[in-house]
């Protein structure tokens, strides 16, 4: 790979190889600073705790956005990985949920408590976010899927619903923790992905947030 190539792409930053073995999360103009000067502290924190964690190196500015500069581990996302062979799909989601598991283990002082970042903020949540997205979560490229017939969307949809399920089994079960202690944070969940960039969620949220609403009349 050459130096400035980009590696990956999100809703908030592109990942670019910044050479010797180095890459720089480069978040586009506008995205707030605090937000970045927050990530790059956890996950300097988180560094020193997980080894097979690509450890925060420094922030720096390119062309008027902030990067921070990571170690650059070799490998496949997940989404490859699973694609590579069906059963490679359950051993992925079973290897999600071992590394939450793990995670929890921990206590990190000098970060924001889950509780505190819903009173702030409510920017996200752990579990039960992941559970959102691998069933609900769409990309944009998943627009020509919901196009096609209803057959196709039947599948893509089951398929979704099947990796959620396998990844919050999995993860029940090494935790004795019931799937009521994951809902109760549905409604912050969805919440926070409506204000996200994901304009072919917001009706099916709109739709949820509703629902979890009566609950509480």
């Amino acid at each position: 790979m050459e130096k400035g190539e980009v590696i990956g792409k999100g809703r908030t930053a592109e990942v670019i190889y910044w050479g010797n073995n180095r890459v720089l999360k480069l978040f586009y103009k506008d995205f707030p600073s605090s937000i970045i000067d927050y990530q790059y502290k956890v996950d300097t924190l988180i560094g020193k705790i997980f080894p097979n964690c690509p450890k925060a190196l420094e922030k720096i500015e390119e062309n008027g956005r902030i990067g921070i500069l990571y170690e650059y581990i070799e490998g496949i996302v997940l989404r490859e990985f699973m694609g590579k062979k069906i059963k490679s799909v359950g051993k992925a989601l079973r290897m999600l949920a071992e590394i939450h598991v793990e995670m929890h283990k921990y206590e990190i002082k000098d970060i924001n408590s889950q509780k505190n970042s819903f009173k702030l903020s409510i920017q996200q949540t752990d579990v039960a976010r992941t559970f959102y997205v691998l069933k609900y979560g769409l990309a944009p490229s998943d627009e020509y899927t919901l196009k096609k017939s209803f057959l196709h969307r039947f599948f893509f949809k089951a398929i979704k619903s099947l990796v959620a399920k396998t990844y919050i089994k999995h993860y029940l079960k090494l935790t004795g923790k019931s799937m009521e202690e994951i809902k109760k944070w549905n409604l912050a969940i969805f919440a926070t992905r409506l204000r996200d960039p994901v304009p072919l969620e917001y009706d099916n949220l709109l739709k949820m947030i509703n629902n979890s609403l009566k609950h509480y009349k």
